[in-house]
């Protein structure tokens, strides 16, 4: 389900089809309002034919106070049978971004993905120089760590959870029928260009869910070539609401599992929903938690 949100959340640096707002006027000193995304958590299940609800995620994004930083956290984790098999494996990523008016987009300031399972776990940190063209990576686990540095790739850089808040922020136009992204994607093994489409009126309608009419607004589209995030290639449909929201999705091509599907379970606000205070990238050589 986590490789699901990934590709929903665009995986990397868009370059959309239509103009984009850093490169048109709309550009903001201000960053865009993130709607019912900001200060909430949403809950997502997955499941394939065999087995229902084998995994569990959620999703949150909240603003650092007195600043232009927001903190993107991800955690998922693989329950019952699967999660037996997998030796209870979970997925746990982080990002911290900052609106820069001058390029309006966010830019990430570091990112971190672990996975962990009993008795072992390992994580790569990304921390973000030049503006986000450049990054130093870190990857480390009990047995050590290693360091290297990416340097300038001369174009705006994103990971995962960066590029998603872009995304939801509408950095590259809106969300509306026919628009195409071709994704440049910093992904875990090695970089790939995916290609994201929301459907016509007319696709959309003819697919939609009798009983999901209110809802479902808008059918996207992923064509994936190369597997990506260690499991998914293939077809991905998603539907999403007005306000963005992923509501459900569904890949044909996940390894060891085929068809599999994740929907929106749950949302609430959070605890805390404004951050005192932007946290460090998790750099030492400990398991980390959130």
């Amino acid at each position: 389900m986590g490789t699901i949100l990934k590709i929903l959340g665009a995986g990397g640096t868009l370059k959309s089809l239509w103009p984009s707002v850093a490169e048109t006027a709309q550009a903001s000193v201000a960053p865009p309002d993130l709607g019912t995304w900001l200060g909430r958590a949403m809950e997502y299940k997955a499941s394939c034919p065999l087995v229902e609800d084998f995994a569990e995620g959620q999703i949150w994004i909240q603003k650092v106070s007195s600043s232009r930083k927001y903190f993107v956290g991800m955690k998922t984790r693989l329950k019952g049978i699967v999660g037996v098999l997998s030796l209870q494996r979970t997925d746990l990523l982080a990002s911290v971004v900052q609106w820069e008016p001058k390029k309006g987009r966010f830019v990430p300031l570091w990112h971190a993905d672990q996975v962990a399972r009993q008795g072992s776990w390992r994580r790569k940190v990304l921390v973000f120089q030049e503006e986000g063209e450049a990054f130093t990576e870190y990857k480390l686990s009990p047995e050590g760590s290693k360091r290297k540095h990416v340097p300038p790739q001369g174009r705006p850089l994103d990971d995962p959870l960066s590029s998603f808040l872009n995304w939801r922020a509408g950095v590259y136009g809106p969300l509306r029928p026919g628009q195409v992204f071709l994704i440049d994607n910093l992904a875990r093994r090695e970089p790939l260009t995916l290609r994201l489409t929301i459907a016509s009126e007319e696709e959309a309608r003819s697919k939609r869910p009798t009983s999901q009419a209110e809802n479902w607004s808008f059918l996207l589209r992923a064509d994936l070539e190369k597997e990506v995030a260690e499991s998914l290639r293939g077809s991905l449909e998603g539907w999403l609401d007005e306000q963005w929201v992923v509501l459900f999705a569904k890949a044909n091509n996940v390894r060891l599992l085929g068809e599999v599907w994740a929907r929106l379970s749950g949302k609430w606000m959070l605890l805390e929903p404004e951050l005192r205070s932007s946290p460090e990238p998790p750099l030492e050589k400990l398991k980390w938690e959130i």
